[in-house]
């Protein structure tokens, strides 16, 4: 059964997450927290040929108007995906349309052509960690990432800013103020992998830039990293 979560552990604390979808994630971020997975059978859950769990969950469980997110432990619009995969589960959820549902890609690109199908409330996001593309991910350069968000019209969306790795400040900037984001979630790595990571006073000016222009929602494990207090405090 492919259950609905309550948030935990790192993802967001402000929705329920709930995966249908199994097999490999064919992004293959070094980062990823599916690595680590202990119990044998979601190693074997999230290994293999991309494919739909059994869609028996109660997305009413704990109530309506919840918000979903759907597919947080691989990426079903990566480049490869077939669509007999995405379809099934975009037509579930819309079985309960008072939930809102977020899907969130490094490879934004994909959802274009599934506009239709998604749920009257859908928010639809993508990762950017930094603005220079490197050797910890097999996704979309963030460049294009940034791009494909920014021209997807009619849906609001969301960015995420984690692992926050090392960045061009004015750069990631100029980026997020053009994408126009309902709101931004910046967190740190959680699982020790060595990540370059930027200063505390450069995220902390891009909290406060950020902070301009959208919602910016700042993840605990920023301490971590030594981002104000002041900032903290507000998150």
């Amino acid at each position: 059964m492919s259950s609905v979560n309550l948030p935990s552990g790192n993802m967001y604390d402000w929705a329920r997450t709930w995966n249908p979808w199994e097999g490999d994630c064919l992004h293959n971020c070094a980062y990823c927290y599916r690595k680590a997975l202990r119990f044998p059978t979601l190693r074997r859950k999230y290994s293999g040929t991309a494919r739909v769990g059994k869609l028996d969950a109660n997305l009413y469980k704990g109530g309506t108007d919840k918000v979903l997110f759907v597919g947080s432990m691989t990426d079903a619009w990566a480049e490869g995906v077939p669509d007999d995969i995405i379809i099934p589960v975009l037509e579930y959820c819309r079985n309960f349309p008072e939930n809102t549902y977020l899907f969130q890609s490094k490879r934004p690109l994909g959802f274009e052509k599934f506009r239709e199908l998604f749920p009257p409330k859908t928010i639809l996001g993508t990762t950017i960690e930094s603005n220079w593309a490197g050797e910890y991910s097999s996704a979309p350069a963030p460049s294009e990432r940034a791009l494909s968000l920014l021209k997807l019209a009619g849906f609001p969306k969301m960015v995420s800013v984690e692992p926050i790795m090392r960045f061009n400040l004015a750069i990631m900037i100029m980026w997020l103020r053009q994408i126009a984001p309902d709101f931004i979630s910046i967190g740190a790595d959680s699982k020790g992998n060595d990540l370059p990571e930027p200063l505390p006073s450069t995220v902390n000016q891009l909290i406060l830039s950020c902070s301009e222009f959208t919602t910016v929602r700042i993840k605990p494990n920023l301490r971590r990293l030594g981002v104000a207090e002041s900032l903290m405090a507000g998150a």
